[in-house]
């Protein structure tokens, strides 16, 4: 440590010895360093406690410093680098929201399985709804024409190479002819395979037809119009970041300069879509989707067959789908999860948020909703399925 002289102005004349501080000495001194190490520190270029971190291990040693406390010393600014780089505003700000860590997640096939058998009697509730929209968006891709198809493609390629039919073509044979559900309706006494006409099935298709998915997508257009007024107001890239870097956090976000625009339009969007699904679940709705599901389920089980392509004469799975013109791709599975997710996260929208404090969930939600082609689509009809044809109509 330096000394020097100052007068101290309430006694005159007299003179007071006070410390004057050096940050270079004292971290040096903190490690073993002394006033012969400052000098030669001094001598190397050094001007600030920064610049010690511009020096090696050796270049310590060789001031004064021990090997062990020079590589303590060096340690020690790195700490503090770090520590300061963290305390300033981040340039890059990853504004997007992993939907899955805010918006309800749909039960596995197993776990809805489970709660249609379970209590024994079956009401509209998430399993419910997970039945809906799936029977409804395997009716759109055309899997329930699958069996049919199938079969009729398998007798006509087993009779034009006089080959026998295998065992696939009789397990196929049985789905159409005798629907069993007992797995699925076994906590209602007295309901059966039997009770799930084909009649019944069309009739709640089409209301799904003509209610549910225009439900669905009134639903996205009134969020992907509250996203475009959220995009507008934090037009400025530095606000927008700063919006989601606290959405990110779950910090509330404050500024007077702008708000969040108000989500009445959406949550009676919501309010509309339940509404839609409870007509569309109306009479017999609930076994009826039930056991569309259920067969969607089975007949995603047969098209898992890696053996089931050559049955009618095709190189590949793909090349099946195509030869029997029906639209299910690899993409299926997810688009129809996709789907699922969007339309559980709006039923869900009262539950999981409240007004004021929604903005990252309908986030969220909106990044689902635009994965499934919604903005295409200039009215219900003309939008495409995942094989290619109309969707919506």
């Amino acid at each position: 440590m330096s000394e020097e002289k100052i007068t101290n102005p309430e006694v005159e004349g007299a003179e007071v010895a006070v410390t004057a501080s050096n940050p270079v000495l004292d971290k040096l001194a903190a490690f073993g360093g002394n006033d012969e190490s400052y000098e030669k520190a001094l001598a190397l270029g050094v001007e600030s406690v920064d610049d010690l971190a511009e020096l090696t291990v050796e270049d310590l040693v060789e001031i004064g410093v021990k090997k062990v406390q020079a590589r303590k010393l060096l340690a020690s600014l790195k700490v503090g680098k770090t520590s300061a780089t963290e305390d300033e505003p981040k340039a890059d700000i990853n504004i997007s929201i992993d939907p899955s860590s805010i918006l309800p997640q749909p039960m596995d096939d197993s776990a809805w399985l489970s709660a249609l058998k379970s209590g024994g009697v079956l009401k509209v509730n998430e399993s419910s709804y997970i039945s809906a929209i799936r029977a409804a968006y395997a009716d759109k891709c055309g899997l329930f024409k699958v069996p049919a198809l199938l079969r009729d493609e398998m007798e006509i390629f087993a009779e034009d190479n006089d080959e026998p039919v295998g065992e696939e073509y009789f397990k196929i044979q049985k789905m159409l002819t005798r629907h069993d559900y007992g797995e699925i309706f076994s906590a209602i006494d007295g309901l059966d395979g039997s009770f799930v006409s084909q009649k019944k099935k069309d009739k709640f298709l089409k209301k799904t037809h003509d209610v549910m998915w225009p439900a669905i997508r009134t639903a996205f257009e009134a969020l992907d119009a509250w996203y475009e007024s959220l995009s507008k107001v934090y037009s400025n890239p530095s606000m927008m970041m700063a919006m989601f870097a606290g959405m990110s956090s779950g910090a509330p976000i404050v500024n007077a300069a702008a708000q969040i625009p108000p989500t009445d339009p959406v949550r009676d969007a919501s309010d509309n879509l339940k509404d839609a699904i409870n007509h569309v679940f109306g009479g017999f709705g609930v076994p009826v989707a039930t056991a569309l599901c259920y067969d969607a389920r089975q007949i995603g089980k047969i098209l898992e067959n890696p053996g089931l392509p050559a049955m009618v004469g095709a190189a590949n799975r793909e090349m099946m789908l195509k030869q029997l013109d029906i639209n299910v791709n690899s993409l299926y599975a997810r688009q129809e999860q996709n789907m699922v997710r969007f339309v559980l996260g709006f039923v869900k929208l009262d539950e999981m948020t409240t007004a004021g404090d929604d903005s990252r969930y309908l986030t969220a939600l909106w990044q689902i909703g635009n994965q499934l082609g919604f903005k295409s689509i200039s009215s219900y009809s003309g939008a495409s399925s995942i094989g290619g044809e109309d969707f919506f109509v």
